[in-house]
């Protein structure tokens, strides 16, 4: 999925993003084994696109519908997307030495904002979001 999605911007090919997830082999599984991304997320940011991945796991599983299709608005992905990941306590060390094989990869907190004003080629929006928020919270 997360392939799926960077590739759809033409900037970003699959054995790029093959080759910066290299380093989760056997980490991903395990994270996802012990619930670490049922109860936090993997948050894949590029340009505009701010994606939040979770898993669910045991008997949860057979009352989901699963979507691996690409995330709308992966055509504005840019070159220097990020996945940030949950960084438990019994998984420091190995994430650290991921994080040290990929520049794709961070276990530090992503951010919380994200200029929505523009899109990765520069070009206002037709709607400002953050404005449209903003009114909404002001009722």
């Amino acid at each position: 999925m997360i392939s799926d999605t960077l590739t759809v911007s033409g900037r970003i090919s699959a054995g790029m993003v093959t080759a910066a997830l290299a380093p989760l082999r056997g980490i991903g599984p395990a994270l996802i084994a012990a619930g670490h991304l049922e109860t936090g997320s993997a948050v894949l940011v590029t340009g505009p696109l701010h994606v939040s991945i979770t898993v669910v796991t045991g008997a949860a599983v057979t009352a989901v519908e699963e979507n691996l299709n690409p995330v709308p608005g992966g055509a504005n992905a840019t070159a220097d997307w990020m996945l940030y990941l949950p960084n438990p306590a019994g998984f420091a060390a190995a994430l650290a030495a991921a994080v040290k094989q990929s520049g794709h990869l961070s276990v530090a907190a992503p951010p919380d904002d994200i200029d929505i004003s523009a899109t990765a080629s520069g070009h206002p929006n037709l709607v400002n979001l953050a404005a449209l928020d903003t009114l909404g919270r002001s009722s």
